[in-house]
């Protein structure tokens, strides 16, 4: 298979972690396949199934026609080449816009669905009103006093009436893991540093640590992700993706990061064990393809940081040994051998 950044290259943009390159894809996406070509969201397994590849046929050739510059034969060994690598720019692309198409049917399902109940609770409050003050209109008038001024309520009353609601702050619960004590690596330098998760479970302690191991972030606008590779088939065909290949989880916030490490989990080679994952902060201009939304404002100072565990040669706890090296095959995962877990961060 291609490698994504080859086929940037090849597309004349410098990695595909460009920022024009992130404009491009999210305009293919939006523009060419989900606008003017919504057929090839079928992608060319169902076509082949179906005995009728002629759309994905005309879908390569439509490429070439509409990015003339992007796809230059002059930019490619030959025209075989050119066409594998633009199949491969395709499949990942109509899988990406057929994830995104699904989610924004859900998001407007959502906010159909939300409307309608604003709506229907809206009437209800009308009728209730109305029902409240022809009630009241069928009752004796009370005359008022001096000593009962506008808005006064008896204090039979007042005990009836209910306190306003307090907005209180969301408490997360944490997530259900199979594995509760592994590595986080963070993979920014040639000789990673690493924590425990116990260390880094609240995301507002894991941002103190990034900023400790890397303090040219502060006061940055950075995007935090880990990188699977997708080798367990469940998850593959819940996130649209081939065994093998390569995703980005993006996590911006308390809830993201416990979806990242539950992914993380979910995804693991091995059943039995789970070593630990990598993860990686840039500045949101150096960063993969992502949202507005996902990018995380550092402020100057942090409060207290997360303790560190060394990677070399260093004991997590009385019979725990971290031994942590990165697996080619592994997708930016690491290996630590467990042998109990710590009771306490180091």
């Amino acid at each position: 298979m291609v490698g994504t950044d080859e086929i940037a290259r090849r597309m004349g943009f410098a990695s595909q972690n460009a920022p024009d390159y992130d404009s491009f894809v999210k305009s293919f996406k939006a523009d060419f396949i989900i606008r003017d070509h919504p057929e090839l969201l079928d992608g060319p397994e169902k076509m082949k199934k179906d005995g009728n590849m002629a759309p994905w046929e005309l879908g390569l050739q439509a490429i070439w026609e509409q990015y003339p510059d992007q796809w230059k034969l002059e930019n490619f060994a030959n025209p075989a080449q050119r066409r594998a690598y633009a199949n491969s720019f395709l499949v990942n692309q109509a899988k990406k816009a057929r994830y995104d198409k699904k989610n924004q049917e859900r998001r407007d399902e959502l906010k159909k669905r939300l409307a309608e109940e604003a709506a229907a609770k809206k009437s209800r409050q009308s009728l209730q009103a109305a029902s409240g003050q022809k009630a009241r209109g069928r009752g004796r008038k009370r005359l008022r006093t001096n000593s009962s001024p506008p808005g006064y309520h008896s204090p039979s009353r007042q005990s009836s009436l209910s306190s306003p609601k307090r907005h209180k702050g969301f408490k997360f619960e944490r997530p259900n893991l199979e594995f509760r004590s592994f590595a986080i690596i963070l993979k920014d330098r040639a000789n990673p540093p690493a924590t425990s998760y116990e260390c880094v479970t609240e995301f507002k302690d894991l941002l103190d640590w990034i900023l400790k191991k890397n303090t040219a972030l502060s006061g940055q606008r950075i995007v935090c992700w880990s990188e699977l590779i997708i080798r367990n088939p469940d998850y593959g065909e819940m996130m649209g993706c081939e065994l093998g290949q390569k995703y980005n989880r993006i996590f911006s916030d308390q809830a993201s990061w416990d979806a990242a490490v539950l992914a993380a989990q979910a995804n693991r080679p091995t059943p039995t064990l789970f070593h630990g994952f990598a993860i990686f902060a840039a500045l949101a201009k150096d960063a993969p393809e992502h949202d507005e939304g996902d990018v995380i404002a550092l402020e100057d100072e942090t409060s207290q940081n997360a303790p560190e565990i060394e990677v070399e040669e260093e004991t997590v706890g009385p019979d725990k040994e971290l031994e942590v090296g990165e697996d080619a095959d592994n997708g930016g995962e690491e290996s630590v051998a467990s042998k109990e877990e710590p009771s306490h961060c180091l």
